[in-house]
């Protein structure tokens, strides 16, 4: 600990890049290690040019640019002179240049020299110049050629930076708006409430400026020549169209989430966007009524031509306000939690018409995704958005209709649908017609959620097959969790030749006076069945047995234990299943031992399943196979408990939210555990001070959720600091009741590798009793690192404000969680 406490010390007191100061006075200073934070920017003066004018002192220039053989110019690193010899017999002065690179002087341009004091001028911060700062070097910054940044331009550049400076009168032309964004998306801007105020300039001055027709048309096509068509600049714009609104992107689900704004501060990870071929917006019930009622006919055209830019294909509407994605983390396989939609019982808002009649119709053509949750729609409304568009993928969750609408068949606006490929219907009602169009379609994906059906006749219609069932030949995914459905149309879809995964969650039949049991009596290879909640059916159990295979298998909540014993039974089943989920089942010793058929099982979900007492369990070939085993919310003793030290292979284990008697958590990290492990989740569990020291033991660990909220843990900080797997730790996440924030930022920093961290604490705070001095420059960071911090207690804004501005960190948010 000493070591560890010595070298906190050099780095409090030894260099100097940023200072917070006590968190009572609330003041910040900010330095760096360029001195006062200085950044020269090395910029191309129009009024120079390299033909000796006299009106020139070359003497004054510091830095000069060199033409390279490849037609493009860098910095020059050679001494250069200028000296003026007078002319005999003349008045005249003949100017000698010379360079040590022994460069001419027409392969020279000069360069003018322009400072900023970068850290206390402009607010706003980006990821380039904080790099440039950190690495101390004497080098001006210089933009790359194609940009032509000249001199007389940046003053304005450096103005909109600058929050001091009013700019509500000024006009920004054409041709320097686009210059803006370009220098914008060369420094990459890091997402704060200062970088808003800048884009709402460029809105006020540029977009909605003298020139801003020509900004939105581009003829000249600046946008290729200066931005290199990159999109993700422009994105910023979202954010400021309306005070009451705000803009991320979620890169995991593809999709520009346009929301009511709130206090979190957040990065909007919008330079993912470039990445990204197939975006989707999404837009809350509130902001999308915003935007109906308040924008004016030119904010609709700036509105629409952002939509343009990006190339919107999907468009996805909801009532619930989350703003907490969350940066995507690493977890074991748990098809649970996957493709879920809540149920908002309280009063659905109406759909405003004019969002939709307002889009362009180039966005609206554009448009193959459509998804509406929680939401009361006119059919009407639907039938004519759907008129003229190429919708491949359809989702209706949970909305209510117009009473007008109650008795509408979906199949009267779907049939408009040509190329319908995923279908997504939850909480519906539907109609024999709907049956009949779904049998007819072309259809690959279909989800049918807490869905019933109304025949309109005392006798159930006979789907046998038909030529003109289309879904027989494309159906491969097929959901019916929570449903009630007719024998005869479940049959029907289970013919499909194709079908590979399927859900039958909490799912009954409806009464039927038809009942073909012929159509079960058929085999399958299926990559997926999930079966939670069953109840004894004899007609799905002979479709079960007709099972040839099956890759990943879910028998979750099955409270007959006879039918778990059916399945585990199957020898198609044990002799095909990789992935099998047993989670929240009263399992005893003697259903486990069933799992000695299986032969391939690689992973492996007990979560809420695991017998209390282990040992009676025989030797089965899982404990030669298993690699992620998912034991999570158990209670584990030291004695009698061998099941996981029994696993030769295991590379995962989740043990988050579980008891450990005392010594019981020694007992499963033996020594070859500790040597292999690379995924461990222990969050919501209470570790003793040697629980946690033998987990610091781990050689390899790639990623560790853990939990010190309850103060079990002595120095936890320096133990994992100093832990065997500290080289190789790539995620973090880490819960703890408050945390100093050198603490924090040496959690970070001290794992060369860490790629995401996430923190959740009540409070993040600065010691009183320190004058604190960091230097972010001697850590040494090997690799960018995003953060994201879920805080109780309100974090000072000074505090904030550090944090986004430290290069290491590449991307930090802020979430209120309570």
């Amino acid at each position: 600990m000493l070591k560890y406490k010595v070298k906190i010390q050099l780095r409090r007191y030894c260099y100097l890049i940023h200072c917070i100061k006590f968190i009572f006075l609330e003041v910040i200073v900010c330095a760096s290690s360029h001195d006062s934070g200085v950044i020269t920017f090395g910029l191309i003066d129009r009024d120079w040019s390299c033909k000796y004018p006299e009106d020139v002192d070359y003497k004054t220039v510091k830095y000069w640019l060199v033409s390279t053989e490849n037609g493009t110019s860098k910095l020059c690193t050679g001494d250069h002179c200028v000296k003026t010899i007078p002319i005999r017999e003349s008045t005249a002065y003949q100017y000698v240049f010379s360079c040590t690179k022994n460069a001419t002087f027409y392969n020279h341009e000069p360069l003018h020299s322009y400072e900023v004091i970068y850290l206390n001028r402009w607010n706003v911060k980006f990821r380039v110049l904080n790099n440039l700062l950190n690495n101390s070097k004497p080098e001006p910054f210089i933009f790359e050629s194609y940009l032509k940044i000249y001199y007389q331009d940046f003053y304005i550049i450096d103005c909109y930076l600058n929050p001091r400076i009013d700019l509500n009168f000024h006009n920004l032309p054409y041709k320097l708006f686009y210059k803006i964004l370009a220098v914008l998306t060369s420094l990459d801007p890091i997402s704060s409430k200062y970088l808003n105020q800048v884009y709402s300039n460029l809105l006020k001055n540029g977009l909605m400026g003298f020139e801003s027709k020509k900004i939105l048309a581009d003829p000249k096509n600046y946008k290729m020549k200066y931005l290199n068509s990159k999109k993700h600049i422009f994105m910023y714009f979202f954010s400021v169209l309306y005070d009451t609104i705000d803009a991320c992107l979620i890169q995991q689900k593809s999709l520009v989430y346009i929301f009511k704004r709130t206090e979190d501060c957040i990065d909007q990870c919008f330079k993912d966007i470039d990445n990204i071929a197939f975006i989707r917006l999404k837009v809350t019930i509130y902001s999308l009524d915003v935007i109906s009622l308040n924008f004016s006919s030119f904010m609709w055209s700036v509105f629409n031509w952002l939509l343009s830019l990006i190339n919107i294909s999907g468009l996805y509407i909801d009532e619930s306000e989350i703003v907490y994605y969350g940066i995507k983390l690493p977890v074991l396989y748990h098809s649970n939690a996957k493709d879920v939609v809540k149920n908002i019982e309280s009063n659905k808002s109406m759909l405003n018409c004019k969002f939709f009649e307002s889009l362009c119709s180039a966005t609206l053509q554009n448009i193959s995704y459509l998804r509406f949750d929680n939401l009361r729609l006119s059919f009407y409304l639907l039938s004519s958005f759907l008129e003229n568009n190429k919708i491949s993928h359809f989702e209706l969750s949970f909305c209510s209709f117009d009473v007008a609408d109650t008795r509408t068949q979906l199949s009267k606006i779907l049939e408009k649908i040509s190329k319908l490929i995923t279908l997504k219907l939850r909480g519906l009602i539907l109609w024999e017609s709907d049956i009949n169009f779904i049998l007819s379609s072309i259809i690959r994906y279909l989800v049918l959620y807490d869905c019933t059906v109304v025949t309109g006749t005392e006798k159930a219609p006979n789907y046998t097959y038909r030529p003109a069932y289309k879904i027989y030949k494309t159906l491969t995914h097929l959901d019916i969790s929570f449903s009630k459905l007719p024998i005869n149309f479940v049959s029907a879809l289970l013919c499909s030749d194709s079908l590979e995964n399927i859900n039958f969650s909490s799912f009954e039949f409806s009464k039927d006076d038809f009942v073909s049991l012929s159509l079960f009596n058929f085999t399958k290879k299926l990559n997926y069945l999930k079966i939670v909640n069953l109840t004894t059916n004899d007609q799905l159990f002979r479709f079960f047995e007709g099972i040839k295979s099956v890759h990943t298998l879910i028998l979750s909540k099955i409270s007959n234990l006879a039918n778990l014993d059916f399945f585990l039974r199957l020898p198609n089943f044990s002799e095909s299943v990789v992935t099998l989920n047993l989670s929240n089942n009263f399992l005893s010793v003697a259903i486990l031992n069933l799992l000695g058929k299986f032969n391939q099982i690689s992973c492996l979900h007990l979560e809420n399943s695991l017998p209390l007492n282990s040992e009676e369990l025989d030797e089965m070939p899982l404990f030669r196979t298993l690699e992620e085993l998912d034991v999570s919310h158990n209670e584990f003793k030291a004695i009698g408990n061998n099941f996981i030290s029994r696993c030769l292979k295991l590379r995962k284990i989740n043990i988050s939210n579980s008891k450990f008697h005392k010594g019981a958590l020694m007992c499963i990290f033996t020594n070859n555990l500790v040597n292999n492990l690379l995924h461990l989740d222990l969050s919501g569990t209470e570790l003793q001070h040697g629980d946690f020291q033998r987990v610091c033991e781990c050689k390899l660990l790639q990623y560790l959720a853990i939990d010190f909220k309850k103060d079990l843990v002595s120095f936890p900080y320096e133990l994992l600091m100093y832990a065997s797997f500290k080289m190789y730790l790539n995620f973090l996440i880490f819960a703890v009741e408050k945390i100093e924030i050198l603490d924090f930022i040496n959690l970070v920093i001290e794992f060369p590798n860490l790629k995401k961290f996430r923190i959740l604490c009540e409070t993040l705070y600065v010691a009183r009793d320190k004058h604190l001095q960091l230097s972010l420059g001697s850590y040494n960071a090997k690799s960018f690192c995003y953060i994201e911090v879920l805080y109780v207690n309100p974090i000072s804004d000074c505090i904030i404000e550090f944090l986004q501005s430290t290069s290491i960190f590449h991307s930090i948010s802020f979430f209120n969680h309570p």
